[in-house]
């Protein structure tokens, strides 16, 4: 119980600190609406459904509007960074998110098949989006939980900071890239780090309305 207050204490720490940072470097900086169809967020290696991966880096929210967005997926072996949580067998996610102005916090649950055998993967996240020049930053903190795990195991709740940027080189053509850090990866008692760039290409079709699109995405990390 120590452990995990001491974690939390630091998430927050984190969160304001990360957050007080970005808004004062961009206290500048305008908002950016997306024109048309602005393709889905390049993926660095992160949990699928989490607000990290899922949400494309944008600023387009009013200064005081509160909104909120939910999604859910699948896949056929919940792979994270190489490392499945599956068991190399499907798992889904849903994700709920709040948003307002820069600021976000949301709570994601995917099922997940680990060998101390937890219910489920929580992922409790905050931080700020902002537009610092035509770069969209995106600054978080995530917390794992992973509850019902076996009584004989440490556990496997860590916390981690990330951040990435995003910005479009032209019309179709989007880049990011990415950094996250975890003193205590998976509750082990080792640091970890993680490096990620990647490249979105926008297709647009005759076929489709100006407000849907497809899109091609790649990363490594």
């Amino acid at each position: 119980m120590k452990l995990v207050k001491g974690h939390l204490r630091t998430f927050s720490l984190l969160a304001i600190a990360g957050s007080a940072a970005l808004l004062i470097a961009g206290g500048s900086a305008q908002a950016q609406a997306p024109t048309g169809y602005s393709g889905g967020a390049i993926s660095l290696g992160g949990r699928g459904w989490s607000s990290f991966e899922a949400v494309p880096v944008t600023s387009n929210q009013g200064a005081n509007q509160l909104e909120f967005s939910f999604r859910g997926g699948f896949a056929t072996d919940y792979m994270y960074r190489g490392t499945t949580l599956s068991d190399h067998k499907p798992a889904v996610g849903a994700a709920v998110e709040a948003a307002f102005a820069q600021l976000y916090a949301g709570v994601a649950v995917a099922s997940v098949k680990l060998p101390t055998q937890p219910a489920a993967e929580i992922t409790v996240s905050g931080g700020v989006r902002r537009t610092i020049g035509n770069i969209d930053f995106d600054l978080g903190v995530s917390y794992f939980l992973y509850p019902g795990e076996i009584s004989d195991s440490p556990g496997t709740d860590y916390w981690q900071a990330a951040i990435r940027a995003d910005k479009r080189i032209a019309e179709s053509l989007r880049v990011a890239g990415g950094f996250a850090y975890s003193p205590n990866v998976s509750n082990t008692g080792a640091w970890s780090w993680y490096t990620a760039g990647g490249v979105g290409i926008d297709v647009r079709s005759r076929l489709l309305t100006e407000d849907i699109g497809e899109s091609f995405n790649g990363g490594a990390g």
